[in-house]
């Protein structure tokens, strides 16, 4: 992608600001569900960090709120799913979509975590630490030299909390960034309770850290609030970067220091749980403000290993965190595959673990009903998808299709799970239909069309269509309803109305689901006949929104 408006606005956030004394931005990070508060809020921040990949999946009306945000207040871009530190090519198409977001936001900067999170076939959607060698730095540099030709704006990358690490590892942490950004001209996203968590849970000197990064190379800074979390398995007490707390003081006195030796341009509060806390973050924000203005006031490395080995490791790191006996070992650690050992065990099964427990969160989303309908079979069902089918991407709808997927292809069982794959189709197309609320419809071209011509049909983009053994319709319309659903063939729409305040569930006649089910694409109006009857049922789909007509 070449530059555009993005290129125009490099150093907008900072032109705010300019000077190498001036005090940094101050704002947070921009979530969804926190959309009207932070508009309500707004003159609290100088800047809003928005996260593309959040972009990329969201609705309609989320990225309308994010558009609106545009010339309002300077915004950065924040990536979580580039998994720059895979041994293998960037995506270009997931690239190019990032370029997208970048220009529409008119951002001045994208930054990405020192990471990877996935190998092919598999992702985990946590960020992971890559073995710090010069051989891996050698890899991001020319990855990241191919991001900013490709996206013409400044690159930052960002140090991560890592729960464990390689033994391989020949630099330190900041040796490695080093490195990286001297070689390739990308600067520093510096995640101040990152620090802090990796000098806690690893026995290093955070302040050595800062005073070993060269002078102007920190660009951005996060802050946060972790907790502590015990593993009620190994008994194991671990730092977790939780982004769910008030900032530590630990932390702000941790930011006070590294602000002595480097002065970023932005500096944004992260708060991904425990949001409905909105005091806490601005109370947060005045304290950042209020350490500001106080300071205004007053070895030989190893042989590199070949890519092959590198991305040997990763694969099979993936492949051991997404195992049974890493996620169900009960705090047992197993014994690690060859290209692990040296890294601590217990520490790879928390990681597992935690990666585990976030994905089923996102199963809980979208199918509450269905995990309520199996009962005493929730947990042995959940391992065997856990075993079955690991991770292949981060996309909550897609997380969940690959559930129903493995549901579908198990034979039933008695009881309530007889049913429950029928409750699973319904809830994943209400959160299809929830995801697609507030979309525009699409504009045709009406243009007169050439004599003789027939017009086009096709169903709705909104529409799902769901066939069911069973007439669910009641275990959605009453959380109290008891009585098993009566076995009938069931043909079912569920849609999004722009009067309705949420997705409906309704059923039609056979001979209309499958006129519906059939017209997933454009098709001739001539091939439905010509027929008042015709005309007088597509022009009443087309009033129900069920069906788009084209000249």
């Amino acid at each position: 992608m070449k530059p555009g408006r993005s290129a125009q606005r490099i150093g907008t956030a900072s032109q705010a600001n300019a000077g190498p004394d001036a005090a940094p931005l101050v704002g947070i990070g921009y979530r969804a569900v926190l959309a009207d508060w932070t508009r309500a809020h707004l003159a609290r921040f100088d800047v809003l960090e928005i996260t593309v990949d959040h972009c990329l999946y969201a609705g309609p009306a989320q990225r309308r709120h994010i558009d609106e945000l545009v010339e309002r207040v300077p915004l950065t871009a924040h990536g979580i799913g580039l998994s720059i530190g895979t041994d293998c090519p960037l995506d270009p198409a997931y690239l190019d979509q990032v370029g997208i977001v970048i220009e529409r936001l008119k951002a001045p900067a994208y930054s990405e975590h020192l990471a990877f999170t996935r190998v092919p076939g598999r992702d985990l959607g946590n960020l992971l630490p890559v073995p710090r060698t010069e051989a891996a730095a050698a890899q991001i540099v020319a990855k990241i030299r191919d991001i900013r030709a490709r996206l013409g704006v400044p690159f930052l990358i960002e140090n991560i909390a890592n729960i464990f690490e390689w033994p391989q590892s020949t630099l330190s942490e900041a040796e490695f960034i080093s490195l990286i950004c001297r070689e390739s001209g990308a600067g520093l996203l510096l995640d101040i309770e990152n620090l802090r968590l990796n000098a806690r849970n690893h026995h290093v000197d955070a302040r050595a850290f800062l005073d070993a990064l060269p002078p102007g190379l920190v660009r951005e800074m996060h802050m946060a609030g972790g907790i502590a979390v015990r593993d009620a398995s190994s008994g194991a007490s671990i730092l977790a970067d939780s982004h769910s707390h008030p900032v530590g003081e630990e932390t702000l006195a941790l930011l006070d220091y590294a602000l002595k030796r480097h002065r970023p341009q932005t500096l944004i509060l992260e708060r991904d749980d425990r949001l409905e806390a909105g005091d806490e973050i601005l109370a947060d924000v005045a304290r950042i403000r209020a350490l500001l203005a106080e300071r205004d006031a007053a070895s030989d490395p190893a042989p590199e290993q070949p890519r092959e080995t590198l991305l040997a490791r990763q694969t099979q790191l993936l492949a051991y965190l997404t195992s049974a006996p890493a996620i169900f070992g009960g705090g047992r650690a197993a014994a690690l595959p060859p290209l692990l050992e040296g890294i601590d065990p217990v520490r790879l099964d928390f990681e597992a673990r935690f990666s585990h427990e976030k994905r089923m969160e996102k199963l809980a989303r979208i199918f509450p009903r269905t995990l309520d309908l199996l009962e005493a079979q929730r947990a042995e069902l959940l391992q065997a998808f856990a075993e079955a089918c690991p991770p292949a991407s981060i996309g909550l709808l897609e997380t969940a299709q690959q559930f129903l997927d493995f549901l579908s292809a198990r034979p039933p069982r008695a009881g309530r799970s007889n049913y429950a794959c029928d409750v699973a189709r319904c809830e994943l197309a209400l959160a299809q239909a929830r995801f697609r609320r507030g979309e525009p419809p699409k504009r045709t071209r009406r243009s007169a069309p050439a004599h003789g011509a027939p017009h086009a049909v096709r169903r709705a983009e909104s529409v799902a269509l769901v066939r069911c053994a069973h007439d669910v319709r009641s275990l959605f319309e009453s959380a109290a309803v008891s009585a098993a659903p009566q076995r009938r063939d069931t043909p079912l729409v569920i849609a999004q109305s722009r009067a309705a305040l949420e997705p409906e569930i309704f059923e039609i006649p056979a001979a209309l689901f499958d006129l519906l089910a059939s017209l997933e694409h454009w098709t001739e109006r001539r091939c439905l006949g010509r027929n008042p009857g015709a005309d007088a049922l597509i022009a009443d789909l087309v009033t129900r929104g069920l069906l788009e007509v084209r000249a």
